[in-house]
């Protein structure tokens, strides 16, 4: 459980991914347990009530490929949400040459076309979905912690349910 929309409590609803992919996670609302006997839970949101608001643009600030500068814990500093996960690909599969191109990216579509020449064994370092979905977790969390802006902007998207729509990814 995570907190989503008006800080109530949400589920992440994981899609499985074909290769080369990773998983598109959709929030969706859930009623919360009255905090005390006399209140109650407010009414779970239905779709009739409720607005899809799809994001797929860089200039989409909820996009992993959205200009957003924030640092892990040992200062490193990104560019964007893409960049932290292919960099952390790189460095999982041992290609640290890449992993040195990837950071130099300046963009997140230059980064994803070094990140597409790392070799990935799922055998060896597990499935690419779980890495991927895992990492963005880690990367959007720092990304959204460190520019004050963006909780504010999710927030005044509230009520709608927000949905990355790739036309080029069945899972986005």
């Amino acid at each position: 459980m995570i907190f989503g929309h008006k800080e109530k409590e949400c589920n992440i609803a994981l899609v499985a991914s074909p290769k080369r992919s990773y998983p598109a996670s959709v929030i969706k609302p859930e009623p919360m347990a009255p905090a005390s006997s006399t209140m109650a839970a407010p009414p779970p949101m239905t779709n009739s009530s409720v607005e899809i608001m799809p994001f797929y643009m860089k200039s989409d600030f909820q996009s992993n490929h959205y200009p957003c500068k924030f640092k892990d814990k040992k200062g490193t500093e990104y560019n964007c949400a893409e960049q932290f996960l292919f960099l952390k690909k790189a460095i999982q599969a041992g290609d640290l040459a890449r992993a040195k191109e990837i950071m130099q990216a300046k963009e997140a579509k230059q980064a994803k076309w070094i990140e597409e020449k790392v070799s990935w064994d799922k055998k060896k370092l597990g499935t690419w979905p779980k890495f991927a979905y895992n990492n963005l977790f880690k990367a959007n969390t720092l990304k959204y912690e460190q520019n004050k802006d963006l909780p504010e902007a999710q927030f005044k998207t509230s009520p709608a349910i927000l949905v990355e729509a790739s036309p080029y990814d069945k899972n986005w």
